[in-house]
């Protein structure tokens, strides 16, 4: 008689559980479908500036990502390259006047579509990210000649990609830039109405900037508007004070969260510049 309600128990419990894991993964996946919002690919590209530019495919797992890179002109001398990690529902195409702009300060860029983001192939999942930062890490390396100082650059949703991933980096880059941030990806959801902050717990501990900024040990420039709408200045702040030296934060003002792909790159990028001179 004790052993079938120790089994009716166990049952009950079991079924309990099963029914809480099911929920619990229902609902991470349609935060991370939300939180992973994709954009095809755009008509722009850098040609339309005047610029040349290289079509790269990017092995990531099994899937293909695309990306373009916009060397600096061939009599330059600064030598100096970043890599791009945009945002969440954007694609190549948004980031031409970026490029334009870099290109202008003789400052040579790649930037990539994560899976499933333009003509990228596969879903935008968190495990497909992590794979997408390390494949197109690789072979920005590969491509940018020895010599030039590399720099990372994470945009909003790429300040957790880049982040997340830097620790893993074969080698270092001469120092990260990230510009929107946000403390977390908890953080985030809460503040933008994804999730109630009682309800947090539901989103793993991903993306979290100010635990992952601890374990780098290269310049970091975190570039941040105090006009920001979507992630007040307590969030780049919290990434800073957790950041090893040296470090630098840049508050600007004005700026819209999304300015930096509505025309205002350059007032967003010019602290990149002054970084890629002097990062320390």
């Amino acid at each position: 008689m004790k052993f079938s309600r120790v089994r009716n128990f166990l049952i009950v419990v079991f079924s309990v559980a099963s029914t809480i894991y099911a929920l619990y993964r229902l609902i991470f996946r349609l935060l991370e479908k939300e939180m992973l919002k994709t954009r095809p690919a755009g008509l722009a590209n850098p040609a339309d500036l005047g610029l040349e530019y290289q079509e790269i495919s990017i092995q990531s797992g099994k899937r293909r990502l695309q990306a373009w890179y916009v060397p600096a002109a061939a009599s330059n001398d600064v030598r100096k390259a970043v890599l791009i990690f945009h945002g969440i529902d954007e694609c190549l195409a948004d980031w031409v006047p970026a490029l334009g702009y870099l290109h202008e300060h003789g400052i040579s860029a790649l930037v990539f579509d994560y899976s499933g983001y333009g003509n990228s192939q596969g879903q935008a999942t968190l495990a497909n990210l992590r794979q997408d930062a390390q494949a197109a890490y690789a072979a920005f390396l590969s491509k940018v000649p020895n010599g030039l100082q590399k720099i990372a650059l994470g945009y909003s949703l790429g300040s957790g990609v880049l982040l997340e991933a830097a620790p893993g980096f074969a080698t270092p880059p001469d120092g990260l830039v990230v510009v929107a941030a946000y403390s977390s990806a908890r953080d985030a959801a809460v503040r933008l109405g994804a999730l109630p902050a009682r309800l947090n717990f539901v989103i793993p501990d991903v993306f979290n900037n100010v635990q992952a900024v601890q374990q780098l040990n290269v310049p970091l420039l975190v570039i941040h508007s105090q006009d920001d709408d979507l992630f007040p200045t307590w969030m780049p702040s919290k990434i800073y004070a957790a950041a090893n030296e040296p470090k630098r934060l840049v508050l600007l003002q004005g700026l819209k969260h999304g300015d930096m792909l509505e025309g205002k790159a350059g007032e967003y990028l010019d602290p990149l510049v002054e970084f890629m001179y002097n990062p320390r």
